[in-house]
């Protein structure tokens, strides 16, 4: 047995005052004469005997009393082996889980508002010279540092919910340090008041088995485990123009046990209502909502999916952004014997800006601002042209390279690492290539529907490309006829042969425009990912930004020139902690002229409704007598404070009713003894 007030123990010293009063009787004897004493004798051995017995039972009554309310003010308890003891630690930290996915009820109360109950009980119990580390998924400075409870319930008082969040490895390794700056040689007391979502408490548990300090897990509001999040959302083609119709398509988990049926979502764009959808979720499933609509006015737009999902519903908004952008630009260079076809492609849908030149006449300037250059039949390319495809691919755009009639001009694919030799094969009959791979990333969205009896393109080797490219389209030897690589943050395309009728009637063929198309909407440079999380705390943007300047982050009520550094045209912006809330914030440059538009979500993995269970808990940590999980079930019903659920059920409670119990006997063996008498 322990004892929280173990001084109050001194008190027992005022079991003497009831033993001097039972050896000394202060009680006057009177004295009554019978004519006869001889007829008493026996009756006055007999009342002797059981008024010496009544006495005696009075007395152990009364010490009883005097024991009972000593050991109630030292407030004793039970702790389990191997737990170490309060008063020869030097300090105790708590972490209190204040993240979204806290917002859930245990009871009739939120998870948070019964932590921040259970924090400042606790400190409440404390004694006035302890040293409290109180910490939360903030992590500002002042959470590494201890304190006297009393200051630790001011700061108790300014916590809120953050969108912050933490791994419990983090708060663990926060906790650690916290314990070196307050240079003590004692042990640590550790409180996690945490929901224990799995999603974020797989970094920690080797660390906590690792330590002998003194460990309390208090698991709060895992009774509700439904909810429903945006997982992902995708435009059907990577190229919005305004005023055409947008396919968008948005996938949805339901991580509860319950089927959901025709959930409404809501599409705003810059605040107006779009487009509306409904979805069917399987329990522990997923589903697809889909939406039609038009954009009007070039530029970002903030775009918003709404629906209506409770209890949990921090995540029941999804913001995201699109960009309406100008046409794309397209330079094809042409030489000896090139085609028509390709300009032709180009020049026949106004989505695209096209500039067509000889490779003798080039036009630099169009060729600077290209997403696409396309090489048709050249045969020399310059120092200048091979310039600008290097930018081109420098900045994601791409390069597609289709060759001479005579095979001169493929050196210049050596220099990306492209062996593209002239094949010497005589054969001279033209033979179909092989079907497309329909689960080729590229030709998403380019097939209504998988056909195995499509008539494919016919064709004969110039170059040899072997299988060293992503093959488009494949030969029936299995070498690329017309395959992709990566170089730089772009693209290049190449064909096994030019586009003659001697080589192929690739160009004839229905697949050559959307190939093409695919090509130019796959190489325009975008300088936003649509959404972001939270939880990442680092922005990535491509884009072209110039090094050396310093760009701000704005949005409601804030305007702040966070910490960044752009590498290779990406900008990367560390999150300061300004930024509490979702939303959309604005980049700016130097100028404060607008450069994109972000759209912040909290993290995904806050939305997961799968935790550690108590009996998880208390399996992993069997064999750990430091580390003890205290239930929270029961705590809410039966109305325990921590201390309690901590420590068992309260001894001073039993102590005080033995109390009564004492008093009461002392009382009945008085009033009895009066009447006996």
């Amino acid at each position: 047995m322990n004892f929280h007030y173990p001084f109050f123990l001194y008190s027992l010293a005022f079991i003497a005052i009831p033993i001097i009063i039972h050896l000394f009787n202060l009680q006057r004897r009177k004295k009554v004469f019978f004519t006869n004493l001889s007829l008493l004798k026996e009756v006055r051995k007999s009342t002797q005997q059981k008024f010496q017995l009544r006495r005696l039972l009075v007395l152990l009554c009364r010490i009883g009393f005097i024991v009972c309310m000593v050991l109630a003010f030292a407030i004793p308890f039970f702790k389990k082996d191997g737990i170490v003891s309060h008063k020869n630690l030097g300090g105790t930290s708590i972490y209190l889980d204040n993240s979204q996915s806290m917002t859930r009820k245990q009871g009739d109360e939120r998870a948070f508002d019964l932590g921040m109950t259970y924090v400042q009980d606790l400190v409440e119990q404390l004694p006035p010279s302890s040293q409290v580390a109180l910490m939360t998924n903030d992590f500002i400075g002042g959470d590494r540092y201890f304190y006297g409870p009393k200051n630790i319930q001011e700061r108790l008082a300014e916590v809120e919910q953050s969108y912050s969040l933490r791994t419990l490895g983090q708060v663990w390794e926060r906790q650690t340090r916290a314990n070196e700056n307050l240079g003590s040689k004692e042990q640590l007391v550790r409180y996690v008041l945490s929901d224990f979502q799995k999603s974020t408490s797989e970094d920690w548990k080797e660390e906590v088995k690792d330590t002998t300090s003194e460990i309390y897990l208090v698991p709060l509001g895992q009774a509700e485990r439904s909810n429903v999040y945006v997982d992902s959302v995708w435009f059907v083609s990577p190229f919005i123009r305004e005023g055409e119709t947008v396919e968008l398509k948005a996938r949805l988990n339901n991580v509860g046990d319950e089927e959901i049926e025709g959930l409404a979502v809501r599409l705003t764009v810059d605040e107006q209502l779009k487009a509306s959808s409904s979805v069917n979720l399987p329990a522990k499933g997923n589903g697809i909502a889909e939406f039609g609509f038009t954009l009007e006015g070039k530029g970002f737009k903030q775009c918003q999916l709404v629906f209506e999902d409770f209890p949990v519903d921090f995540d029941n908004e999804y913001r995201f952004v699109a960009e309406v952008t100008d046409k794309i630009p397209v330079a094809v260079v042409q030489g000896k014997g090139a085609s028509s076809a390709t300009r032709k492609v180009y020049a026949s849908e106004p989505m695209f800006d096209l500039a067509v030149m000889g490779e003798l006449g080039l036009n630099f300037e169009a060729l600077e601002v290209a997403d696409v250059i396309l090489l048709d039949g050249v045969s020399a390319p310059d120092d200048g042209l091979i310039q600008a495809m290097n930018k081109v691919l420098e900045k994601g755009g791409s390069v597609v390279y289709f060759p001479s009639g005579n095979g001169k001009g493929s050196e210049v694919l050596a220099q990306w690492g492209i062996n593209a030799q002239k094949d010497f094969d005589t054969l001279s009959k033209l033979m179909p290539l092989r079907l497309v791979d329909y689960q080729n990333p590229f030709y998403s969205g380019v097939f209504q529907e998988e056909r195995k009896d499509m008539q494919m393109p016919r064709a004969k080797a110039l170059l040899n490309l072997g299988r060293q490219l992503d093959g488009l389209l494949v030969a029936q030897d299995g070498s690329s006829f017309f395959g992709r690589k990566s170089f730089g943050q772009g693209n290049i395309y190449v064909c096994a042969s030019p586009l003659a009728n001697e080589y192929t009637d690739f160009e004839k063929h229905a697949l050559f425009v959307p190939i093409l198309y695919k090509v130019a909407m796959l190489s325009t440079r975008t300088n936003l990912n649509p959404a972001y999380n939270m939880g990442t705390g680092e922005l990535v943007i491509d884009g072209e930004f110039t090094v050396g300047m310093r760009y701000q982050l704005t949005g409601k009520d804030l305007q702040v020139i966070p910490e960044q550094r752009v590498v290779d045209n990406k900008l990367y912006i560390h999150l300061p902690a300004e930024v509490k809330a979702p939303g959309f914030y604005k980049i700016l440059d130097a100028k404060e002229e607008l450069v994109t538009t972000v759209a912040l979500n909290p993290d995904k993995r806050e939305s997961k409704m799968d935790f550690y269970s108590v009996d998880e808990l208390e399996g992993m940590f069997a064999n750990y007598p430091n580390i003890k999980v205290i239930d929270t079930s029961s705590i809410l019903t039966a109305g325990m404070n921590l201390d309690e659920a901590k420590e068992g059920f309260p001894l001073w409670k039993i102590c005080l009713i033995l109390c009564l119990v004492f008093l009461l006997g002392e009382t009945v063996l008085l009033r009895f003894g009066q009447q006996g008498k």
